[in-house]
């Protein structure tokens, strides 16, 4: 990823974070332990993907503060793959990283299934 793109989806993530308890130290925490992890990894990752996943991933927070019903993870990769498209993200890369926001909280039957969503995952809850 270049400097001018993770500048936009960084400057977005932080117009997104209004709660205390998750806010940029963490989510600087998540992108520092995911890219360790991934160090290790020897695997094909999709590092734009990953940093963009661990950028946005709890962009929703502030919608689930308004409303209990909304699951921060699920609205946080409906506005992540909206930012995105909107950036010129194509449709498939995307629709990746709304998958990897999505599982990250994991309740029920919404597995992380692809490496960046499993690390994602992982990292958030270390």
């Amino acid at each position: 990823m270049n400097k001018s793109m993770y500048k936009i989806i960084e400057n977005y993530m932080y117009e997104c974070m209004k709660d205390t308890a998750h806010d940029p130290e963490h989510i600087f925490r998540v992108l520092y332990l995911s890219l360790n992890i991934a160090s290790k990894i020897n695997e094909d990752i999709n590092f734009d993907i990953l940093i963009a996943s661990c950028l946005l991933h709890d962009i929703g927070r502030e919608e689930q503060y308004k409303n209990q019903n909304i699951c921060h993870a699920e609205i946080g990769g409906i506005m992540a793959k909206e930012f995105l498209l909107r950036n010129g993200w194509s449709e498939k890369n995307a629709d990746h990283i709304k998958n990897c926001i999505s599982t990250h909280r994991f309740r029920g039957n919404n597995i992380p299934e692809t490496l960046e969503a499993k690390i994602l995952f992982d990292s958030d809850k270390l």
